[in-house]
């Protein structure tokens, strides 16, 4: 008797695990917005778009695609929006990961913090881009005298262009440092300037 119902009982259990584990992915599957919207996602605003997308689907993303995509604002937008979801899904996937990028900054600050230079950067830097107290790395940027470069903040981000080469980043950085406007440099004359996007 205790040979039969052991494997019922084991049987029974893994029914009702198969009945809770649908009853999850049906809810995942068939979730709908609050507010009744669909989803604002890099693919579905893609759609708007019928060549573009004839184009991703047959090449992938590539660097004629994606210089395409660039040119759109909001599909951009999304884009690097989904980018960064991937991202942090990634990592919480993965804490081992997390941790060893936590352990290489680390190392990288104990290996360079002697190094005058590098630590007089990095504390310019924080001190004209810090965010926890706002309206004063603004006034730091906007009114200090600056000699040579002076930092500039985007909220959106800018990409980064030199007019020398005609090189252009695939990537947008809020932070820059751009040539200060003087009598013997006009605006404009420096080979590299970020472009609002």
């Amino acid at each position: 008797m205790l040979r039969l119902t052991t494997p019922f009982i084991l049987l029974r259990k893994s029914v009702d695990v198969f009945r809770s584990t649908r009853i999850t992915v049906c809810s995942r599957l068939f979730t709908s917005n609050d507010n009744g919207e669909k989803p604002e996602t890099f693919n579905y605003k893609l759609r708007e778009y019928p060549e573009l997308r004839r184009e991703f689907r047959k090449l992938g993303l590539n660097k004629e695609v994606y210089a395409k995509v660039r040119g759109v604002p909001e599909l951009y937008k999304l884009l690097r929006a989904g980018s960064r979801i991937r991202a942090r899904r990634w990592l919480a996937a993965r804490p081992d990961r997390a941790e060893e990028n936590r352990k290489n900054a680390f190392a990288w600050f104990q290996a360079h913090k002697d190094d005058d230079n590098c630590m007089r950067r990095k504390r310019i830097h924080n001190w004209a881009f810090r965010q926890d107290v706002p309206g004063k790395s603004a006034w730091i940027r906007e009114h200090l005298p600056w000699k040579l470069y002076r930092p500039m903040f985007y909220p959106e981000g800018a990409l980064y262009h030199c007019e020398g080469c005609n090189f252009v980043r695939h990537y947008q950085n809020k932070t820059w440092y751009v040539v200060s406007v003087t009598a013997d440099r006009p605006p404009g004359s420096a080979w590299h300037q970020p472009i609002h996007s």
